[in-house]
């Protein structure tokens, strides 16, 4: 009767070992799980602080349509005459646009990095130019516009190659043209192109 206490002592230790076992490795396999759950959560907050400083890098580079538009809010009751989108340091660019009524011309100078606004001084027109006399000559055709990086890649293929570095919105017999500096090495060439349909007007050897 005592050896069967002891077998059966010994089967009941074993049964509590083992389930004890098995409750371990239960409550290891969700600290798991959950451990795998935060390093997932820590790479999907990752990749979206990423995406996030990316999206922000765009939104920094000032388009054509957000200056002119802040050109407008300073100036309402004029039109805009000329347009310069420049590269005046490396890698650096600025907007200059002036404009006028019938009475005054006027001016900004926008940092595309910064987006400091520079009011440039005014100036009163000359005799024979007021009431909307020089206004309607000049007068640039805003709508439909192509996009910096749009003209720019335009320019630089029909210059057979070189880098973009001024950009020039003008108005010649009622056609609104961008003319494009594009240079390669001590070269350079004007390109002249349609500031809507991108269509090349010109190209030339600067001397």
């Amino acid at each position: 009767m005592k050896k069967i206490n002891l077998m059966t002592v010994a089967v009941l230790s074993f049964s509590v070992l083992t389930l004890a076992s098995c409750q371990k490795e239960s409550a290891t396999t969700p600290a798991s799980t959950s451990t795998t759950a935060t390093s997932a959560s820590s790479q999907t907050a990752k990749s979206s602080t990423t995406e996030t400083a990316a999206s922000e890098v765009v939104s920094n580079e000032m388009s054509l349509a957000e200056a002119i538009a802040i050109y407008q809010a300073e100036f309402p009751d004029s039109d805009i005459t000329s347009l310069e989108y420049v590269e005046f340091a490396q890698n650096q660019f600025a907007y200059t646009i002036e404009g006028m009524d019938d009475q005054k011309e006027y001016g900004i100078r926008i940092d595309v990095a910064t987006g400091e606004v520079n009011t440039l001084p005014e100036e009163n027109l000359d005799a024979d130019e007021v009431n909307g006399v020089e206004r309607a000559a000049e007068k640039l055709d805003l709508t439909q516009l192509l996009t910096i990086a749009e003209v720019a890649k335009i320019a630089e293929e029909a210059a057979g190659g070189g880098h973009a570095v001024t950009f020039d919105l003008e108005q010649e017999l009622g056609t609104t043209y961008w003319e494009v500096t594009v240079g390669e090495g001590r070269n350079s060439k004007q390109v002249k192109l349609h500031a809507q349909t991108g269509e090349i007007l010109e190209v030339e050897l600067d001397d």
